[in-house]
């Protein structure tokens, strides 16, 4: 082993005589300041003093080597090592060279990398610290005297060649083993050499037993025979049993032999074709489809999002006839792209559908990198017609960094200027979407999280309202909203005049056409005459009940229109339905139940809590209290309020509502004791993950824990009094089990969140303008007007008999709004579109039924009478709730407050 390692420093070749002096001296990895040869090569003046001679060390360092290399030889000659002779060589073999490190010191290689250099020497390069390889001879060494150094490598290189001739047949038999055992060519040729002795041995022994009548003893025939025998098995079966004893025990081991042998080869042959075919699948296989739904990415969401278009599937079928069904439905194609075996993702998918009872066909799944551009050709992304990227459910900046990676692999598709389809993402702040816009200006940032939160609002102040958006953004509920293209028959028709023709469909607006617009605004007005490429938005059960209209009326719309007397009657007494849905403090008043200030208990402070709490301040009159509840800090709250809003003004943050900050455990009965509950109106309990990779199905149960405990408390506080609970699930499986458990049930209302956000994913696959509809309607300060849930004395006059028809007309003729449906307070839910619009059903004026409204933002302007309508009660639709007590519902001393009444002020 020779070995070469200047520095590159104005000492190098006192440094090079000292690296090659260190042969057999050092330890690896030390740094022992008092050896020899760092004392030589330290600085720059013990480098000068090495070149002017032979220091006391230099003569020191001769002296051990000198040892050394007497105890290699005496070993050498008589077989046995002394101890200093084995010190050496394992000083040898750990240290063969040292290269100088970035400081002037000598950082030692170990002996595995030594092992692998061979006949290879090291040489340092002028601008690297690391030495690099060179074959050929060493040079010369320098730094000492002459004599010193040509002695010192005679040393060294006696030294080296004990260590080579002891270690060499070694570690080439090693290196032979680990070839033959660790490699499928070495397999083979193991094998194959096993052969050859066998049959080697088998020529032997039959020459030995003799041979019989038709092959002979002779080197020929024994050979041939045992070749038979040892690949034919067969061939044992001719030798007579009059044969001697010897011939067939000859006959039967080499068949054995063979038959294990033959076994073994196949199967090495068979092996090796299937990792070939394995190989040839993983490099060349694709799927090549069009007009297909493309998932990229596997997560808690995937099967919820499957189950939504499988769903849309099942309602579009369920509207057909079987023979049309079967004959003439095509199905769009669903591929996963996903970092997953394939069959735990078919596995994954047939459990889910099963129960949920959906079938899974025409889903195609394939292993590979969503942000791998190449993974991305091989399923046809160029050529999907929606591809849809959900989140990894970690944290919020690492799920937008891995959407905003596979936005960038599909922007880089080779021979693509424009994908064929829509994308849509899903994406957690509203800066990433402005990034994501301007990655890939095709992409639709879908921040659902912010839907989600609106819901779960309306869920706790309206209920009402709430399910009824639930029920608009799943396709697995009754109705949905789908958009239509006006037929050429009903061009020049009225917009009013459209209810009459669509009998299983509720018509709320219109699309009208707009050359160049990004976002078409959906109008309400009743006698605005329908254009060729205008769009009807529809609520219905399916496309094909969407789509079906009554022909045979068309020559009979408009000639029997009246206005309803009670409804002229109800805007000349100025009944209040017609007042502004924003009232004079700023509150968007939705329905009787948000009347009045409130306290709302939100146990929970996800990443994204200011922003429901924007919500609540939304919603919420003014004098309203929110009590928060969560183990995170004052300083992690503060900060996050800050970075939403943009302000460290913690004062201007609310309008009409008063925050008071708890930390604490939810799950805690001390620390849901120190709440308000026995002025509490409405709870939400937010899932809350205590970090970024906490299963959903952990979230659940405290969840459900706290709202057991909870509604025990409240039961004690309250009483009797109702007070609307609202749970944030989500884990499918949880759904599951509460199904199952009426008991649960009970305690309140769940939404599942992760199935909402892949409702609305599955809505903007399905059509892109219904999502936009959608979300101006759950947006506040969209466009697209408001749902409202109004009380029937507005509409009613004491009890009357009506159908939904004619509570249509009424509701258009007293407010401007249309009418999507009802909540009878006998039943739990609302029920939207109606199924049989024609059946009378009695209602009383002081019910506590509610009316669905649609209505719009920008309302119509009646004309005025001074005469009222004689016996019609002239009361507001949102009468005024009992007051709370303006003082004793809060906790007189409270150690974790943040926003108290008084000041607004964090203490």
């Amino acid at each position: 082993f020779h070995w070469e390692c200047p520095m590159k420093s104005p000492v190098s070749s006192s440094a090079s005589s000292a690296s090659t002096m260190e042969h057999g001296l050092g330890t690896p990895g030390s740094d022992n300041d008092n050896s020899p040869v760092t004392r030589a090569v330290s600085s720059p003046e013990q480098g000068s003093s090495a070149r002017a001679g032979p220091t006391q060390e230099g003569s020191r360092l001769l002296v051990e080597l000198r040892n050394h290399a007497d105890a290699s030889r005496v070993s050498a000659q008589t077989g046995k090592a002394p101890p200093i002779a084995l010190d050496a060589r394992r000083s040898v073999l750990r240290n063969p060279v040292a290269h100088p490190g970035p400081a002037g010191r000598f950082n030692l290689p170990s002996r595995r990398s030594t092992d692998m250099l061979g006949p290879y020497h090291c040489k340092g390069d002028e601008h690297s610290d690391r030495p690099s390889l060179k074959r050929g001879p060493p040079s010369g060494l320098s730094g000492v005297q002459r004599s010193d150094s040509s002695e010192i490598r005679e040393l060294l290189e006696d030294t080296a060649k004990f260590a080579r001739d002891r270690l060499g047949p070694r570690q080439m038999a090693r290196q032979g083993r680990d070839w033959m055992l660790g490699t499928s060519y070495g397999h083979f040729v193991a094998l194959l050499s096993l052969g050859l002795l066998l049959i080697a041995l088998g020529t032997s022994f039959w020459h030995l037993a003799g041979g019989n009548e038709d092959y002979s003893n002779s080197l020929n025939d024994s050979f041939w025979m045992a070749w038979c025998l040892f690949i034919d098995t067969g061939t044992q079966t001719g030798i007579p049993a009059a044969n001697p004893a010897e011939v067939r025990i000859v006959g039967v081991v080499c068949s054995l032999c063979g038959y294990i042998f033959n076994l073994t080869l196949m199967g090495l042959v068979v092996e090796a074709i299937r990792v070939m075919l394995k190989h040839f699948k993983e490099m060349y296989s694709r799927i090549s489809t069009t007009g297909h739904v493309l998932i990229l990415g596997w997560g808690d969401k995937t099967l919820l999002l499957l189950s939504e278009l499988l769903a849309e599937e099942k309602k579009e079928d369920e509207a057909l006839s079987r023979c049309y069904r079967w004959c003439c439905r095509r199905h769009r194609d669903i591929v996963i792209l996903a970092n997953r075996q394939e069959v735990d993702m078919r596995l994954a998918v047939q459990m889910h559908m099963r129960s949920e009872g959906l079938k899974c066909y025409g889903i195609s799944y394939r292993r590979g990198e969503p942000t791998d551009r190449t993974e991305l050709m091989k399923v046809s992304a160029q050529f999907a017609d929606d591809i849809l990227i959900m989140g990894s459910g970690e944290s919020v900046h690492s799920s937008d960094q891995q959407i905003i990676s596979t936005l960038l692999a599909l922007g880089a598709l080779p021979g693509v200027s424009k994908l064929h389809g829509d994308v849509f993402a899903e994406i957690q702040t509203n800066q990433s979407v402005t990034v994501a816009k301007t990655i890939l200006p095709a992409v639709e940032g879908i921040v659902a999280r912010y839907a989600v939160n609106r819901v779960l609002v309306l869920r706790a102040m309206v209920s009402s309202i709430g399910f009824t958006y639930l029920e608009l953004v799943s396709f697995r509920r009754g109705n949905d909203l789908y958009i239509k293209k006006v037929p050429s028959r009903l061009v020049g028709v009225a917009f009013r005049d459209m209810w009459e023709l669509f009998e299983e469909s509720v018509v709320i607006g219109v699309l009208p056409l707009c050359v160049g617009c990004l976002r078409p605004e959906i109008t309400f007005d009743g006698d605005r005459e329908l254009e060729d490429g205008d769009k009807l938005v529809l609520l219905a059960r399916s496309m094909r009940a969407a789509s079906r209209w009554a022909r045979g009326k068309l020559s009979h719309i408009g000639r029997n229109r009246t206005s309803s007397p009670l409804g002229k009657a109800l805007q000349m007494a100025g009944s209040g339905i017609d007042a502004e849905l924003v009232q004079a403090d700023g509150q968007l008043l939705l329905g009787p139940q948000a009347v009045g200030p409130k306290v709302v208990l939100m146990i929970g402070c996800p990443i994204d809590f200011p922003n429901i709490l924007e919500a609540l301040d939304c919603y919420s009159a003014t004098g309203s209290e929110v009590h928060v509840l969560s183990p995170k800090s004052l300083e992690w709250r503060r900060q996050t309020l800050s970075d939403y809003f943009g302000s460290d003004d913690m004062d201007a943050l609310w309008r009409r509502i008063f925050v008071r900050h708890y930390v604490g455990s939810p799950t805690s009965l001390h620390s849901l004791e120190r709440l308000p509950l026995a002025h509490t109106t409405s709870v939400i309990i937010l899932a809350e993950p205590i970090s970024d990779y906490e299963a959903p199905l952990a979230v659940d149960s405290r969840n459900l824990t706290t709202v057991i405990s909870l509604r025990g408390l409240l039961s004690k506080a309250r009483g009797s009094k109702k007070v609307k609970v609202v749970t944030e699930l989500m884990d499918p499986k949880t759904s599951q089990v509460l199904e199952r458990n009426a008991g649960i049930r009970q305690l309140g209302s769940f939404v599942y969140s992760n199935a909402v956000t892949t409702g609305v994913f599955a809505m903007a696959a399905a059509e892109k303008c219904v999502y936009t509809v959608l979300k101006d309607l759950v947006d506040p300060a969209g466009d697209g007007g408001n749902i409202v849930a109004f009380s029937m004395h507005g509409f009613i006059k004491d009890t009357e008999e009506l159908n939904f028809l004619e509570l249509r007309s009424r509701v258009w003729e007293t407010c401007g709004g249309i009418l999507l449906g009802w909540r009878r307070m006998s039943c739990r839910y609302p029920d939207l579109n109606p199924r049989n619009k024609e059946e009378r059903l009695i209602w009383h004026r002081h019910s506590s039924d509610e009316l669905l409204i649609l209505r719009p933002r920008r309302l119509r302007t009646f004309s005025e009478d001074n005469s009222p309508m004689s016996g019609v009660e002239t009361s507001s639709s949102f009468p005024d709730e009992r007051e709370l007590p303006s003082s004793g519902f809060l906790p007189a001393q409270l150690p974790d407050v943040a926003i108290t009444k008084e000041s607004r002020g964090w203490s």
